[in-house]
């Protein structure tokens, strides 16, 4: 059984070896500590930043 919080355009893909999160378009909002918690397996995290560059056009 598999439970997530999804945030604005983040998918979960599961697969025939285990599961995947994926993000389309990474925004800030995205940023933050995610984990996986299977309940055959030990535990994992991961800490997750995301850095964007804003163009900027002078005119």
């Amino acid at each position: 059984m598999i439970n997530y919080d999804l945030k604005d355009g983040a998918v979960v893909r599961e697969g025939r070896l285990g599961t995947e999160l994926i993000f389309q378009r990474a925004l800030p909002s995205h940023a933050g500590n995610y984990s996986c918690v299977p309940s055959n397996a030990r535990q994992a995290s991961v800490q997750v930043f995301v850095h964007y560059k804003v163009d900027i056009l002078l005119t």
